[in-house]
């Protein structure tokens, strides 16, 4: 199980509220950088089902990669994009 590194961008801020985030991303023990192959599948993604969100669709590549994932956002629309 990894996390994608756009991932802790999105959920951290430096601070002392970053607690529990930052014991998810221990406990998993790898995040994972975005590369081309998944930057592609992203832009289609972008293309093809017109998210709002290059983030998620760049979360939605790195599953795709990696065979598949498991949300856990705390935005319950998230998934459903």
């Amino acid at each position: 199980m990894s996390i994608p590194s756009v991932v802790v961008a999105e959920a951290v801020r430096g601070s002392a509220k970053d607690a529990k985030v930052n014991r998810v991303i221990t406990s998993v023990g790898e995040v994972t950088t975005t590369d081309k192959g998944a930057g592609r599948v992203a832009g289609a993604l972008l293309r093809a089902a017109r998210p709002t969100s290059t983030i998620d669709a760049l979360v939605v590549a790195s599953a795709i990669g990696l065979g598949g994932a498991v949300d856990l956002s705390g935005d319950p629309g998230t998934s459903s994009r």
